[in-house]
């Protein structure tokens, strides 16, 4: 009885002792999500994305939109179109950012659930319906890079791939210069 008694306190204290560090490891967690949800956003560039019947719709803060579909070469094909910089349909065709600047894109979506991600930035949101949730990052490394939806939502799901450059300070002004002239809703945006 006296070895049952060691072994069973015995037991309690181990388990006790894992559950603390359960605990610890769960309240970390919290905390650092919590973190997350209190960045400062008031310095970031803001974008609104609108996930729709399948498109991704970027709206800058001016008003103009750029539609997923306008960056595309084909849907079988995840090739990077090569970007003349020095034709202003190509370099407006793409959603652009610029680098070492705090995005904060306000994601929503028109009829089903949407996700929105960018694996080389290793980030992924829920575009919900009727809701508008945020997802901030800071791409520190010019090029150009995938976005696509990462929630099954229909039939046309993989048609909802797109490419995001990311480039200098300069370059991102040209880019707003030149998306300022152009019609303000491409065709394939049109709601």
């Amino acid at each position: 009885m006296k070895y049952l008694i060691l072994i069973v306190n015995l037991f309690l204290l181990v388990g006790c002792k894992e559950q603390q560090q359960v605990e610890n490891f769960y309240s970390k967690g919290h905390e650092a999500f919590q973190k997350m949800e209190e960045l400062d956003t008031s310095s970031a560039i803001n974008i609104d994305v609108l996930g729709k019947q399948w498109d991704w719709i970027f709206t800058y803060p001016n008003g103009q939109k750029i539609s997923c579909h306008e960056s595309k070469e084909d849907y079988e094909s995840w090739k990077q179109k090569p970007i003349d910089s020095n034709n202003p349909n190509d370099l407006t065709s793409f959603v652009t950012i610029p680098i070492n600047t705090l995005m904060n894109l306000n994601i929503s979506s028109e009829k089903v659930l949407h996700s929105l991600a960018i694996p080389a930035f290793r980030v992924k949101k829920d575009a919900p319906v009727g809701k508008t949730v945020s997802l901030q990052f800071t791409a520190t490394k010019l090029g150009t890079y995938i976005y696509s939806c990462n929630e099954v939502c229909g039939i046309d799901h993989g048609h909802m791939v797109g490419y995001l450059r990311v480039v200098t300070k300069a370059e991102y002004e040209r880019f707003l210069g030149i998306l300022k002239k152009r019609k303000l809703e491409p065709n394939s945006a049109s709601e």
